[in-house]
């Protein structure tokens, strides 16, 4: 990792395609275990919930 800055003020447009697959894999792979841990899909508030342990900020 050395001296280098994490750029917080990015967009998603802004990443590169790699990064993007990245967001995509980890969001999937979020969306999967709450799946198999409730039988259902994740809705409303329950998004939020997933969205915020996968995100920063």
């Amino acid at each position: 990792m050395g001296n280098r800055k994490r750029r917080a003020d990015r967009t998603y447009k802004d990443l590169k395609q790699k990064q993007k697959a990245g967001i995509a894999d980890g969001m999937f792979q979020k969306t999967c275990d709450y799946y198999r841990e409730h039988g259902r899909m994740p809705e409303g508030e329950d998004c939020e919930k997933l969205r915020g342990r996968f995100t920063r900020g």
